[in-house]
């Protein structure tokens, strides 16, 4: 039997600045560094529903600037220091996109965190973790932290 290739040249970790995902960013971070591998730091900005009288445009451009001022301010606290870091904002439904972003970018190995909800908030709002380990072209490292999660 053949063994995995466990060389982990580029690992991909989410985050939507959850105290949850800081935690799977710190996770990837000590593996970028065990592996001398490449990070990328990936958040996806999802697109909200909206009735069709009112303009969009400012609102998405007031999402994305939050999301780069988030994730500039990650960057600055948690990458120092490794020198093959890279971070990117990129739209859309974020299992999806995660998936096809570590597809495209060709992932050897995605961190995602999982916020640990149970019950009625599981079942009203999914998992974006499992749909990311269902649809992952790579091994996912799931995270769950003991940070407190928003629903439980």
């Amino acid at each position: 039997m053949n063994s995995p290739d466990v060389s982990w040249r580029r690992i991909l970790v989410t985050t939507d600045f959850s105290p949850a995902s800081l935690v799977a960013v710190r996770y990837a971070c000590a593996l970028t560094q065990l592996r001398n591998a490449g990070l990328t730091v990936l958040n996806i900005i999802e697109p909200f529903h909206v009735d069709w009288k009112m303009d969009t445009s400012e609102r998405q451009r007031d999402d994305r600037a939050e999301a780069a001022r988030a994730m500039a301010a990650l960057a600055a606290a948690e990458l120092c220091g490794l020198p093959n870091a890279r971070t990117e904002l990129r739209p859309g439904q974020p299992a999806a996109a995660i998936a096809e972003f570590a597809r495209v970018m060709q992932a050897d190995l995605l961190v995602i965190a999982t916020h640990g909800r149970t019950g009625l908030a599981r079942a009203l709002l999914g998992s974006v973790a499992e749909q990311v380990v269902r649809h992952a072209p790579c091994p996912v490292l799931v995270i769950r932290s003991d940070a407190p999660a928003e629903e439980k």
